[in-house]
């Protein structure tokens, strides 16, 4: 009964890790990165900030950023594409690790809201 299916084998889906973390670790990172507040702008609302302290939970986001970059690396590696796919994708993690920078050492309590043009 289990003979058809052989595609469950644990080593397949353990190739397939890397694309779902491609996916998975973008929407963590910013559903994590939304709850973290500086320490004047806390409320009764149960906050990142709140369980590690202001200091260490901008590091939440920052590892699944980290882990997203990895896997798309990987996963580009594994599809033998050329090194601009992985030069790219690392460029791209510049803006939230000086976004961490920022927060750590000039925490904002001024709420981060589009504006209406």
């Amino acid at each position: 009964m289990l003979e058809q299916f052989h595609f469950l084998e644990p080593l397949w889906l353990l190739a397939l890790l890397p694309l779902m973390l491609v996916f998975w670790a973008p929407l963590a990172a910013w559903e994590t990165s939304r709850k973290i507040r500086a320490p004047e702008d806390e409320t009764d609302y149960q906050t990142y900030s709140q369980a590690f302290g202001w200091k260490l939970a901008p590091f939440v986001p920052i590892a699944f950023i980290i882990l997203g970059t990895t896997s798309a690396i990987l996963l580009a590696i594994q599809m033998q594409l050329s090194w601009i796919f992985p030069a790219i994708v690392a460029a791209t993690v510049v803006r939230p690790f000086s976004s961490t920078h920022r927060q750590l050492t000039a925490p904002s309590i001024v709420p981060v809201c589009p504006q209406p043009y």
